[in-house]
């Protein structure tokens, strides 16, 4: 859904269609508000859905150091030659020159990691990442499926109702239900294994 029905569908909710209490960016900062407490969520529960596309390449023999084109929040999966690396801390490692086949994986940097050991042949990676959240504009969309508007709306509206008086007990309650809301969505969304097992 787009922002601007976001909006739209919140003034309706307040009572303020004709948007006298109430700008568009006054709306804006509460919508990304919602956005980023939804997303951390489905960080939580189901963060394969909020991964970028797979990030892939080859390493020669001899480098370790991949950087990715984004700032990432989150390393779901980091793979050489189809192996999944274990995360590491540099601190971990016992030996830094050493090489061989990689086995683990340190992050060195905001949007860079280091596999270990050090590749002794060409190895091709993937990894799947979360981007950081970015702040939405007026003419952006949610990032995530229409679903999960009823949740926004709900937010931003009760946040803005609020706004004139602080509730520290209602807020929290508002973020406490809206976190348990998207848990069950995303609990009842999930692909799940079908399994028959019987008695012989």
């Amino acid at each position: 859904m787009d922002i601007r029905n976001v909006i739209e569908r919140v003034r309706i909710k307040i009572t303020d269609e004709n948007a006298y209490r109430f700008t568009d960016d006054d709306i804006l900062l509460i919508i990304n508000d919602a956005v980023r407490l939804i997303r951390n969520v489905f960080i939580d529960e189901m963060p394969e859905i909020m991964c970028e596309p797979k990030v892939t390449g080859e390493l020669s023999s001899g480098e370790n150091a991949i950087t990715l084109p984004f700032l990432p929040v989150r390393y779901i999966d980091v793979r050489c030659k189809g192996r999944r690396l274990h995360l590491s801390s540099r601190h971990g490692i016992k030996d830094t020159e050493v090489k061989g086949e990689p086995e683990q994986f340190v992050p060195t940097g905001i949007g860079s990691i280091e596999v270990y050991p050090i590749p002794n042949t060409a190895c091709k990676y993937e990894i799947l990442a979360i981007k950081a959240a970015e702040e939405l504009e007026i003419e952006s969309s949610l990032p995530f499926p229409d679903d999960f508007c009823d949740e926004v709306i709900e937010y931003t509206a009760t946040r803005l109702s609020l706004i004139d008086e602080f509730d520290q007990s209602a807020e929290t309650q508002l973020i406490s239900t809206i976190n348990s809301n998207v848990a069950n969505k995303l609990q009842r969304y999930a692909p799940k294994a079908h399994v028959v097992e019987g008695y012989y």
